[in-house]
């Protein structure tokens, strides 16, 4: 009989440690969705580090000279067009966005 008096609590024990688990999970899930905004980014934003990127390209800036676009925001990734972009499509963007303004 003492033996099964210890089973049944060790049970719910586990139980319990597995529900806080589980529940911790989705906190952590929700927070990193919703609260921090997630891993993509509008276009808007990305367009507008696009040009942040190539101004530092063009004024030769060791911190982005040797990382492509997507490495600089990984964000964007989701777009097929920043992972086609190249450092040699930054004086277009520039020319383009001076003649916009």
């Amino acid at each position: 009989m003492l033996g099964m008096k210890g089973a049944l609590p060790t049970k719910y024990i586990v139980g319990l440690v597995f529900a806080v688990v589980i529940i911790a999970l989705i906190g952590y899930w929700f927070y990193s969705e919703y609260i921090k905004g997630g891993k993509t980014a509008s276009e808007a934003y990305c367009r507008a580090k696009q040009i942040e990127y190539c101004t530092m390209v063009m004024a030769n800036d060791p911190n982005v000279l040797d990382k492509s676009f997507t490495e600089f925001v990984p964000e964007c990734k989701s777009f097929d067009w920043a992972t086609d972009f190249s450092k040699e499509d930054c004086p277009d963007i520039l020319q383009r966005r001076s003649n916009e303004e």
